[in-house]
């Protein structure tokens, strides 16, 4: 996960739906670049117009895309063959044609090495139609607008009459109907609501309610109102971790090996096998450094004082139905602001005490990190006693011994070069092998 500055933010939908008001803003208020994907379409649109040439033949289109010199500026401000076209661009004329042009692959081709360039050394807020699924499919966060025909012709109507005094509002509408059908219908890269996308219907919405939607979802994941995603010290959970291991020492023995293991600075992911609800209390007191925690949701919903106790203590839900890309982008954070995070990567309590197999979201977890720039040391851990002083369905603790061993960093560099589900199990297993041989 990337930090503020360099945050990756996909906004997709049909036209009229109020992207473009709705990134600008975003980017103002993250101090973002803001990319208009439409603009490098509407662009190539203009050139083939400005020459004459056929609109209907792929090839002649193609060739002009190749051949085109487009810059993007600051302010949005399009400069093509050397030319200032920022308003032309805008014209009803090029807006009936762009669908056309931008289904071409050639073009496609073009505009898509064109865009992904754009975010090589910066935080931005994209838009577009396909910029959660074509373009930066790994983008931080993505976002789908939509709204009503209806109102998106009469928003498109308001914008156009400011230049046109002659435009139409049931041609606009028939317009956006048939450019509706086109985005959607084409083979390459169609307009498509990408599965990890929010879902945002504008049409009764202010500016400032999508905005407000838009910064609570991202705040929710990488708290960046304040800058700073976490403190770098929570008195709750130093106090919390005091008294307990104070119990876990006298109590329950607790007895701890190979702390030297974990690095005093920067982001640590430790992989532990899962026993008991002992578990995650008996690393956190351990440790000389905080950490924070990945737990099923449902804990979150026992009742309103274990949730709000959880989250003072570092916690966070992770939904284990399907791909939680939340909880990813929560631990690429935590691992990105240099602190540790624990995970289990069996995603349940042994009932047998045995080692179970790991998920693979965890494969794809160290994977991303390594994609995003994530420098993170990965330590396993294997925690015994926990099963038998507190065991799966008991409702007190027994007083019996714990042991707790870190071991040295994984190396895993033969299996990052490619992101696919066989690399992702791979890792996987040999987390799981490691944690078994501590």
């Amino acid at each position: 996960m990337n930090n503020k500055k360099k945050l990756i933010i996909a906004i997709d939908g049909p036209a009229g739906v109020g992207k473009s008001t709705v990134s600008k803003a975003i980017a103002r208020r993250l101090r973002l670049k803001h990319i208009d994907s439409g603009a490098i379409y509407r662009a190539i649109t203009y050139q083939v117009l400005k020459k004459n040439e056929d609109i209907g033949s792929e090839d002649v289109v193609v060739a002009i895309a190749r051949q085109i010199k487009i810059e993007y500026k600051a302010q949005n401000k399009i400069i093509v063959n050397g030319d200032v076209v920022t308003e032309q661009i805008r014209s009803h004329e090029v807006t009936r044609h762009v669908s056309t042009v931008a289904a071409y692959k050639g073009v496609r081709d073009v505009v898509v090495k064109i865009l992904r360039g754009l975010t090589a050394d910066c935080g931005v807020v994209m838009e577009g139609r396909d910029i959660g699924s074509v373009i930066l499919p790994d983008a931080d966060f993505k976002f789908y607008l939509d709204a009503t025909i209806a109102e998106r012709a009469q928003r498109r109507y308001k914008e156009l009459k400011k230049k046109d005094k002659n435009v139409e509002l049931y041609k606009i509408q028939l317009e956006i109907k048939h450019r509706d059908k086109k985005d959607s219908s084409r083979e390459i890269a169609p307009l498509i609501r990408d599965p990890g996308a929010a879902y945002i219907d504008t049409s009764a919405l202010t500016l400032k309610e999508v905005m407000s939607l838009i910064i609570k979802k991202i705040n929710s994941i990488l708290r960046i109102d304040n800058i700073s995603f976490f403190r770098s010290s929570n008195l709750f959970y130093s106090i919390v971790c005091f008294v307990l291991r104070f119990g876990y020492v006298k109590y329950l023995g607790l007895n701890v090996q190979g702390l030297s293991n974990i690095p005093a600075t920067g982001g640590v992911l430790l992989v532990c096998n899962h026993l008991s609800h002992l578990d995650p209390p008996a690393v956190a007191v351990s440790l000389s450094r905080q950490a924070s925690f990945i737990a099923r949701s449902s804990l979150f919903e026992v009742n309103p004082l274990l949730c709000w106790l959880l989250k003072r203590l570092n916690v966070y839900p992770l939904n284990r139905e399907g791909i939680d890309r939340d909880v990813f982008k929560r631990v690429m954070a935590i691992l990105d602001a240099g602190r540790i995070c624990l995970i289990f990567p069996e995603g349940t309590r042994s009932k047998t005490g045995q080692l179970q197999p790991a998920k693979p979201g965890i494969g794809m977890i160290i994977s991303m990190a390594k994609n995003n720039g994530v420098r993170v040391n990965v330590i396993p851990c294997k925690i015994t006693g926990t099963d038998k002083a507190f065991p799966v369905g008991a409702k007190w603790i027994k007083k019996e011994q714990i042991r707790l061993k870190f071991g040295k960093p994984i190396d895993l560099s033969d299996l990052l070069e490619q992101q696919d589900k066989r690399n992702y199990r791979a890792i996987a297993d040999r987390l799981m092998e490691h944690i078994g041989g501590v």
